[in-house]
């Protein structure tokens, strides 16, 4: 998998450097990497010199051009990053495009940076720490592990979960005094000033004409796809087909330029876009089409899933991504091209109203920055709270760009998988920005990809199934839930009348239901001491059932 796990003990004395394959140390730093070898340019874990030390996971997708620009041999990213830093300094992060995570441990001046790419890449990055000693990883278990905080639930980040719906919408983590890194900044930590800082980034914006917008929407999307195929080391590619038009753009490219396909499509019981996949993949010769079902046991493997996700984000379309990477894991692939965040790339219109909102309600939302502050714990109970907490949501960064890119990156990174994303690009987001009004809720992309896809192709997409049901998965666990949610314990999440509405019908409130059993169940795997010399595992061994009944928990 891809890990970065940064420790900085402060108490040490600054010794040589001892370098082995995955791992550095001076003393004061211990840094450990592992990558998953997908990319071409990703054969080293790091680079390093008297000056600095280099980390890239994940991939650099405009790597080749950064090479040229630079005269860098661009067949080692690690070595490219460094000498930009050396020739620019830290105002290349914003030449750099891709999904992945940097690290630059300037070894002179003593002080570090980390960025991960604009949109917010598919893995997070937690930082926890006092005076003494930093801990900084990909990895929530790792912090965990190493001690650096008290495991104590963040009463207020888990109420901020509710009302998001999908994910704690600022730095803020469910375990208190571990924060993560938000899109679009950077970390800087160093031995003199040792308290890690967030920074903002600012991009480059691309001048882009209304005129070459339009005619380059669809020929930019198709450039992404086809560079970031010839990145990749093996001859096969593995990809993602749904009912939906992103997924079927990738794999129309792909089958242009590539021989041997494999594309997967997961659904539930009663509701998935398998039939319009299926026929979709039919007029594909060189693709061989898998599908599977949603097991009616995923929710015994619910544990597995908040384990390998550290409580970063929540969605039912969770249990999908469990599905499809156990699969892809099963048939030993390590890499997978899909679709995700075409939606929120593309229609960059989406934003428009949140600004209005955030206009209208200024006066409002200062108000709540002055009484979030004085009291964040109880605070979110009021009606105040209520009113507020949309303007809340979208004030830092874009969440559900973010929760989209996490929800699949997350779970696909912990079982060993790369994913891909082509629409993860900044001249396709420029693109949009520019198309505005016209291609909200993508329409102008729409259009524009079904005169390429042709009417034998749309017609199937036009017959998308829509959501898929996780109910079922509910089916023998009706009554230990009603009993669950009847401890104190979520009293503390939402008022008592939000509650009875959930308990008088669970499977009529399944995401509500399902949130409430993430944040309990995330409690118990990482907070309660119970699972702690388990925390260097990928996954956890225990069912659900086992987990609620064996032992109550504390309050």
């Amino acid at each position: 998998m891809n890990k970065l796990s940064l420790c900085l003990n402060f108490c040490n004395t600054l010794s040589e450097l001892r370098i082995s394959q995955h791992k550095l140390e001076n003393g004061i730093l211990e840094l450990e990497i592992d990558r998953i070898p997908v990319f071409k340019s990703g054969g080293t874990f790091f680079y390093h010199d008297e000056e600095l030390v280099a980390v890239v996971i994940g991939y650099v997708s405009n790597l080749s051009q950064l090479g040229v620009e630079n005269e860098v041999d661009s067949a080692d990213d690690n070595k490219v990053i460094a000498n930009l830093y050396k020739s620019k300094g830290i105002t290349f992060f914003g030449d750099v495009e891709g999904s992945f995570t940097i690290l630059i441990w300037d070894l002179k001046k003593s002080k570090g940076y980390i960025f991960q790419d604009e949109f917010g890449s598919g893995i997070p990055l937690y930082y926890a720490g006092d005076r003494f000693e930093q801990c900084i990883s990909t990895s929530l278990r790792e912090i965990l592990r190493k001690k650096t905080v008290k495991p104590k639930l963040n009463i207020a980040a888990a109420r901020d979960f509710m009302v998001a719906k999908t994910i704690v919408p600022n730095k803020n983590t469910f375990v208190k005094s571990v924060f993560k890194l938000l899109p679009k900044h950077y970390l800087q930590v160093g031995i003199k000033a040792r308290s890690p800082v967030q920074h903002k980034i600012r991009y480059k914006k691309h001048n882009i004409s209304l005129d070459e917008a339009k005619s380059t929407l669809v020929s930019t999307l198709q450039e992404s796809i086809v560079s970031l195929n010839e990145m990749c080391i093996t001859g096969k590619r593995i990809c993602t087909i749904s009912a939906g038009y992103d997924s079927n753009a990738i794999l129309h490219y792909l089958a242009g330029i590539q021989n041997n396909i494999e594309a997967f499509t997961i659904g539930g019981k009663k509701r998935n876009e398998i039939p319009n996949a299926k026929c979709l993949a039919s007029l594909y010769p060189q693709v061989i089409h898998h599908t599977a079902i949603v097991g009616g046991d995923k929710l015994a493997r619910f544990p597995d899933i908040v384990w390998r996700n550290e409580g970063y984000i929540f969605e039912s379309g969770l249990f999908l991504q469990y599905e499809l990477a156990g699969l892809l894991r099963k048939k030993g692939h390590s890499e997978l091209m899909c679709g995700e965040a075409g939606d929120q790339i593309l229609d960059q219109y989406r934003k428009s109203a949140t600004r209005v909102m955030l206009k209208k309600d200024f006066k409002a939302y200062v108000k709540y920055l002055l009484l979030e502050r004085l009291w964040p714990e109880y605070f979110r109970e009021t009606k105040l709270f209520k009113y507020l907490r949309r303007p809340l949501l979208n004030i830092q960064y874009d969440i559900e760009l973010d929760y989209i890119l996490k929800k699949n990156g997350i779970l696909m990174n912990s079982f060993g998988i790369q994913p891909i994303y082509p629409f993860v690009n900044r001249r396709l987001a420029g693109i949009s920005i520019k198309l505005g009004k016209l291609n909200r809720s993508k329409t102008f992309y729409k259009v524009a990809i079904s005169r390429v896809l042709g009417e034998h192709k749309t017609k199937h997409i036009a017959k998308a199934g829509g959501a898929t049901d996780v109910e079922y998965l509910f089916e023998g666990y009706n009554e230990l839930i009603l009993e669950l949610l009847n401890k104190d314990f979520f009293t503390k999440l939402l008022s008592k009348k939000r509650l009875q509405q959930i308990k008088a019908d669970p499977l009529k409130n399944t995401e509500k239901t399902l949130r409430l059993l993430y944040i309990y169940t995330f409690q118990l795997l990482f907070l309660s001491g119970r699972f702690s010399d388990q925390f260097e595992k990928e996954s956890v061994d225990t069912d659900l059932k086992s987990l609620l009944k064996t032992r109550k928990l504390s309050e």
